[in-house]
């Protein structure tokens, strides 16, 4: 359960970052370029420094496919947090665990048993309510731009931690240091970012403020974190990913919700607060099932 909190703890902290950036005046492409830099050389620091890389192999080959879709997704996150909400970006991606979920069941063949099922909907109900705004409210004005937003961060979202699973799987689980295989991921994202700031900088003076390198240098080491402790986290006999992630997700839309509402003064209703007591019963039920209380 310790390295679920820590999961929980460090995912949270990025979606937080980014509504942060704003009050800061953080460019938030530079910082997220600046932070796989930072990621990369973080998992070259923990790995181990004996193991040999072959670009040939199949870990390398999808690691560097893999960067594409990181750079992509995290980008979308945090317009998805600065532009619409914390929350909404919140929801988007935490509700993508059905992908992760279906990967495993199907792919994997992990058991999905009625009580697994019964939290599982509670919790995707939970997030769902925790979320529901007042007609007022600007999360209610969607336009087809923010509509394709948060369908990004919902597919990105649930195809990245598929990723992990598949990586702890067919990598780690083979004796591939996970360190390696996101270095690799952290580098490739990196190399597209920096061509794509490039191509970006003939068209607008290049300039990268102290305070997006600083950010940058936070959010690499959050990534970095965040990722390893999803990882070991599936890499625990104990824990079937059909439990660990429902657990990471719901975990950290109920810790940056409250956040949300202590740094941010994101209100919530009744209703949602419902779903935030639905979403705490069905980590009971998953916890109580699998004897990890």
């Amino acid at each position: 359960m310790i390295l679920i909190f820590l999961a929980i703890l460090f995912s949270a902290s990025l979606v937080i970052s980014f509504k942060l950036f704003v009050k800061l005046k953080v460019n938030t492409f530079h910082a997220i370029l600046v932070n796989y830099f930072v990621a990369a050389f973080t998992s070259y620091l923990f790995a181990e420094k004996n193991f040999e890389i072959n670009p040939s192999d199949n870990w390398f080959k999808f690691a560097s496919g893999m960067g594409l879709l990181f750079i992509l997704t995290f980008v979308a996150t945090s317009i998805t947090a600065q532009k619409i909400s914390v929350i909404t970006s919140m929801i988007a991606s935490k509700m993508s665990l059905i992908i992760p979920l279906t990967y495993a069941v199907i792919f994997v063949g992990e058991q999905m048993t009625l009580l697994k099922f019964t939290a599982i909907v509670l919790a995707m109900i939970g997030v769902v309510l925790t979320v529901i705004q007042p007609k007022n409210n600007e999360l209610k004005s969607r336009n087809m731009k923010s509509i394709l937003l948060i369908a990004a961060v919902f597919a990105g979202s649930g195809l990245v931690d598929t990723s992990f699973k598949y990586i702890e799987n067919n990598f780690y689980a083979t004796g591939v240091p996970p360190q390696w295989v996101m270095m690799v991921c952290y580098a490739s994202a990196a190399v597209l970012g920096t061509l794509y700031w490039i191509l970006q900088s003939l068209r607008i003076k290049p300039h990268i403020s102290y305070r997006s390198v600083i950010a940058g240098i936070l959010l690499g080491v959050l990534n970095y974190f965040s990722f390893i402790f999803v990882v070991e986290s599936l890499h625990n006999p104990l824990l079937p990913s059909t439990v660990v992630f429902p657990l990471i997700n719901v975990g950290v839309l109920l810790l940056a919700t409250f956040i949300a509402i202590i740094l941010f003064h994101e209100r919530l209703r009744t209703i949602n607060y419902i779903g935030v007591i639905l979403s705490i019963l069905s980590i009971l039920v998953l916890a109580m099932q699998n004897y990890v209380i």
